[in-house]
């Protein structure tokens, strides 16, 4: 082994900046899983009725969360385990098949996550405008597109695999899968994703300024039923971690607002049929 890449390994093992990124790491990775469990539990226990659509997509955005939270934890624990117990700088270096398994859920994250929420605004915007054509569908728009979506990304990260052209004999001292040859189009692809969060943007609005006219129209506007109402997931950070926290307290925020709306919503339909009953009774009297 060289030993240039040995001492490289061993001072990314001892830096003590990347270690103090590496707690926050954890800590952030910890906060991630607690407020996902803690979403899924929240929907559990409200009484909370979405379209089979939406949940499908909210699922693939979750598990795609977890892949990249545990990944990052993963990289953390092995880092202090490898500092606490390594005796050559040799022990830092770090075997191909554990950088593969650290980075590839990060490739899923980086295209995975505007995807699905592009998909998710897509169906938001059916779901509003086209709702008679969208029920008849039942989760099919849910299930196709989760198929096409997972389909594109491990195309993606195949190619990053296949492009990182990586010899399993010989350990890294760093955690990386770009080299020269990938590293244009990996830098690149974030173009792609910037527009495409900027549509996401522009279509989430959209949505809710939509929502909001069928809100205020819906006594006049029966045929609409219960509305569910989505909130904007998606924001740009600078990062993937802090971007899942801020996403899952928008979906905690959102699974209170909507349990408040539907208790709202019972609450101004029964005062409603209650005032139709009187005036009608009323009415014969007279």
């Amino acid at each position: 082994m060289n030993e240039t890449q040995c001492n490289d390994a061993e001072d990314s093992v001892k830096d003590t900046l990347f270690n103090i990124v590496r707690v926050f790491h954890i800590i952030f990775g910890i906060i991630i899983v607690v407020m996902v469990i803690r979403n899924v539990w929240s929907y559990k226990t409200k009484s909370l009725k979405f379209h089979t659509n939406l949940i499908i997509l909210i699922s693939n955005i979750l598990i795609i969360y977890l892949l990249l939270t545990l990944s990052y934890i993963v990289e953390a624990f092995n880092n202090f385990l490898i500092l606490f117990t390594y005796s050559n700088p040799c022990d830092c270096l770090i075997q191909v098949w554990l950088v593969y398994l650290i980075r590839i859920p990060d490739y899923l994250y980086i295209l995975g996550s505007p995807l699905f929420h592009f998909v998710l605004m897509t169906e938001r915007v059916l779901a509003t405008i086209f709702v008679k054509i969208y029920d008849k569908q039942g989760k099919m728009f849910g299930v196709t597109a989760t198929i096409i979506l997972w389909s594109l990304n491990f195309l993606f990260a195949l190619y990053v695999y296949l492009s990182s052209s990586l010899n399993f004999d010989h350990p890294m001292a760093y955690i990386t899968l770009t080299n020269v040859s990938n590293s244009f189009y990996l830098i690149n692809i974030h173009y792609f994703i910037f527009i495409l969060i900027i549509s996401i943007a522009i279509g989430d609005y959209l949505v809710i300024k939509r929502n909001r006219k069928i809100k205020s129209n819906l006594m006049r506007r029966v045929e609409y039923g219960q509305l569910v109402y989505i909130r904007s997931y998606d924001i740009l950070m600078t990062l993937p971690l802090l971007h899942a926290i801020i996403t899952l307290i928008v979906y905690e925020y959102f699974l209170k607002k909507q349990n408040d709306i539907n208790q709202n919503f019972n609450k101004n339909s029964a005062k409603y049929t209650t005032e139709i009953y009187f005036k009608k009774l009323n009415s014969q009297w007279n």
